[in-house]
């Protein structure tokens, strides 16, 4: 199995720290968050592709082809159209279901084995959290996910997208389906949509111990996390 990693976020509310590295290279707990991520991974997948963008040399220079055995490919995105676009920019290394997961976290890897036991063609690891109106919030129905609603104001439920995912091979065309969203971008969670409205069963699996390292407030609460 593969696992596709997008590594190629700016990071602009974690400066100072980005100024000079991408956010995937930011530190917690002395490594930077890739490090955990590919860690993380190692039990379950033969290779990692890191779709790169900002600063991207910085990211190559410190991993290489290899990470602690782990085989490492890279592509890059070389416009930062959203989720959905970087994902395609990876469609040529994938050729079956695999893992995805957001550059930007930090959370207990124990979640993958949970991931990789359930019967459906896709998962969406999901998140309790008391302000959801400032995430995509997932709203599930006898226990699978029937729509991702992207920062609404109320919204119906306090479970929300986690960035971690397994996803099948069909999500590349459900991409290049996508329109733009109002910000502009490419969304995988509308690709993610078209599948579930095709009739594809997604699944969701909640993680207890998991932050979005996006602010430096949430990198502190990183910093204190123990698993």
């Amino acid at each position: 199995m593969k696992a596709v990693v997008l590594a190629g976020g700016s990071g602009t509310r974690l400066r100072p720290l980005t100024i000079n590295k991408p956010k995937v290279m930011v530190e917690v707990k002395g490594e930077p968050m890739l490090v955990h991520i590919l860690r993380g991974l190692k039990p379950h997948v033969e290779e990692v592709v890191l779709v790169v963008g900002y600063l991207k040399e910085k990211v190559i220079d410190y991993f290489g082809n290899e990470f602690e055995g782990l085989k490492i490919n890279y592509v890059v995105q070389s416009d930062s159209k959203g989720t959905g676009h970087a994902l395609l920019c990876a469609e040529a290394e994938i050729e079956a279901p695999f893992l995805l997961v957001y550059g930007d976290l930090y959370f207990n890897p124990k979640v993958y084995y949970e991931v990789l036991s359930q019967d459906s063609a896709g998962v969406i690891v999901a998140k309790t959290v008391p302000n959801p109106e400032s995430y995509g919030v997932l709203e599930v129905t006898d226990g699978l996910i029937t729509d991702i609603l992207e920062k609404v104001p109320n919204p119906p439920s306090d479970l929300i997208n986690a960035g971690i995912y397994y996803l099948p091979p069909e999500i590349f065309e459900a991409c290049r389906q996508v329109e733009l969203s109002e910000r502009g971008e490419y969304e995988l969670t509308d690709a993610v949509e078209l599948l579930i409205n095709s009739g594809l069963e997604f699944k969701p699996v909640v993680i207890d111990e998991w932050v979005d390292v996006g602010t430096i407030d949430r990198l502190k609460r990183a910093e204190e996390m123990v698993f």
